[in-house]
């Protein structure tokens, strides 16, 4: 068991650093002992006031801490390092002679994750111990993993929106009636209207007359399947009342049920 706990902890799997909180320095040289031949870093506390201070200046990866201590119970020691941002996510598992539901409830309650009882079996606290530093180990894994997934979410929606706003043809976000959903800086400048106008109109509202009816038609085969895109030259009616030539390609994205969500327009002048 020595070897195989050693070559796990070496491999750096497990955090190991254990800070243990016990007034009676027999338990405390018991416990310290039987862990650190285990190949776990002990930091051994009789005193609850300077446990508290030493696990908000470093904090362990896992704390074993005394229920009955004169200066200051367990319960009121978990209370205070749940109460840091610093120490509020370490794993604290209390110790103690107490078999009283009332007070595993009570540790529960003020933050602890598990009981040890005394007298120490030995199998009993370095499983305990071990689980709870794995359990532990997978959480702040998945902390990063999502922290990281979040950094990339970010970073793809940062560079779609450079792409979006400084694209050289005008590009929008178009609902299935027709609506303005998202528009680029380029299509104002095409049509001569501001973002928060074009957000308030719908492409058969700038779309010429003589055009319309065949925009509308492949609107309705993007719809029905029949085609993936479509690209056509068609007129605008700018704000100012002129006609501007452009040439609009249009595809539809959908959702995971193959769904129509909205229209991808990109806009080319080409008058």
């Amino acid at each position: 068991m020595l070897n195989n706990q050693n070559s796990i902890n070496s491999a750096g799997d497990i955090p190991n650093d254990i800070l243990i909180v016990d007034d009676e320095i027999a338990n405390l040289k018991l416990l310290a002992e039987l862990l650190e031949q285990r190949g776990y870093k002990v930091r051994p506390s009789e005193k609850p006031q300077l446990a508290i201070g030493t696990a908000m200046t470093k904090p362990p990866a896992l704390i074993l801490l005394d229920v009955r201590m004169p200066e200051m119970d367990g319960f009121e020691v978990c209370k205070r390092l749940n109460q840091d941002e610093r120490t509020r996510d370490i794993p604290i598992i209390f110790i103690s002679a107490l078999q009283e539901v009332e007070d595993k409830i009570r540790g529960l309650e003020a933050g602890g994750v598990d009981f040890i009882s005394k007298p120490f079996q030995e199998e009993e606290v370095l499983a305990r111990v071990r689980t709870h530093l794995e359990l532990r180990n997978m959480q702040l894994n998945l902390e990063e993993i999502v922290d990281k997934r979040t950094a990339e979410v970010i970073e793809r929606e940062e560079r779609f929106r450079a792409t979006f706003e400084q694209a050289a043809v005008g590009v929008a976000h178009v609902s299935q009636d027709g609506k303005f959903l998202r528009i680029n800086r380029k299509f104002c400048d095409i049509v001569g209207y501001t973002q928060n106008e074009m957000l308030e109109l719908t492409f058969q509202d700038i779309t010429h007359p003589e055009d319309l009816d065949a925009d509308l038609e492949y609107v309705q085969q993007l719809l029905a399947g029949e085609i993936e895109n479509y690209s056509m030259d068609k007129r605008y009616h700018r704000k100012d009342g002129s006609i501007v030539w452009v040439t609009l390609t249009v595809s539809m994205v959908i959702d995971k049920e193959h769904n129509p969500k909205y229209f991808v327009s990109v806009i080319n002048d080409i008058s």
